[in-house]
């Protein structure tokens, strides 16, 4: 499970080494996007399958994390974003809570 066939692994990094050459030769500006997709190549040649070792699940909550602490004023953020968290994701109440 998670084993990506060496010829697909090296067909996508292949693709991202010419993606590279053309934002170069077309002088556009690296985004961070850029920076991050070349750590997802790396770790595909090394680890295989993203799906088995990424947490992008964790980054999406992230987004929504950071929609919950706007809406919360700074006096009771902390307590806000962990129970609006909480609802949202159906995390457990600690022993302190029960």
């Amino acid at each position: 499970k998670g084993n990506v066939p060496a010829h697909v692994a090296h067909a996508f990094s292949d693709a991202w080494k010419m993606h590279l050459h053309a934002v170069h030769a077309l002088e556009i500006t690296f985004k961070p996007k850029h920076h991050a997709m070349s750590h997802l190549v790396a770790s595909i040649l090394k680890f295989g399958s993203p799906h088995v070792w990424s947490n992008w699940r964790d980054e999406a909550e992230n987004k929504d994390l950071a929609r919950l602490a706007l809406r919360a004023h700074r006096r009771v953020w902390s307590r806000r974003l962990l129970v609006d968290h909480r609802v949202a994701y159906g995390n457990k109440r600690t022993r302190r809570e029960q």
